[in-house]
């Protein structure tokens, strides 16, 4: 980070559609981002902050809360971005993008591959400059790296996002 130089979330975007992905990620960054988690406070629906996907598809699947059922996840940033069930279809969707776009490019594709799988984290998603295997990478085989991985992390979140959003407004949430 600098004070100089405007953050790599900013200067990568190539195009009005990249900046506007840039701008969900610099809300989930920041800590801006309206999260079920986040909005517990003013919610007067979900005060607990639980998943609100979560929450309707054990409605959907007639799951309903018993004395043995675990509580749903907190809808925090990271259960969206890594773990939620109802966002699994977009998840792997960015999944197959990240291997089909780092097919050829071998610096990434090593970085992804982790036991034969890609296991990306939340400080990944939002600031893959910050990690240090990136930065070790972007040294040895320049900074245009940075270019394509903003630009796969960048998708990831935003995906997310949208799927999100359809999904809510699917089931009458928002």
């Amino acid at each position: 980070m600098s004070l100089s130089r405007p953050h790599p979330v900013w200067t990568l975007p190539e195009n009005s559609y990249e900046v506007a992905k840039a701008t969900i990620v610099a809300m989930m960054l920041s800590g801006k981002y309206n999260s079920d988690y986040h909005v517990r406070h003013w919610s007067r629906t979900n005060p607990t902050g639980y998943c609100q996907l979560c929450l309707a598809s054990r409605y959907n699947d007639h799951d309903l809360d018993d004395d043995t059922s675990p509580p749903p996840p907190l809808g925090t940033l990271e259960h969206m971005l890594l773990e939620c069930m109802s966002l699994n279809e977009a998840r792997n969707k960015c999944m197959s993008l990240w291997l089909d776009y780092t097919f050829d490019k071998f610096p990434l594709r090593d970085l992804f591959m982790i036991d034969g799988s890609c296991k990306p984290t939340t400080q990944f998603l939002l600031d893959p400059s910050s990690c240090s295997n990136v930065i070790r990478i972007a040294q040895e085989n320049g900074h245009g790296i940075l270019n394509h991985l903003f630009y796969l992390t960048r998708t990831w979140c935003h995906s997310l996002h949208i799927r999100r959003l359809k999904l809510l407004k699917l089931f009458n949430i928002i």
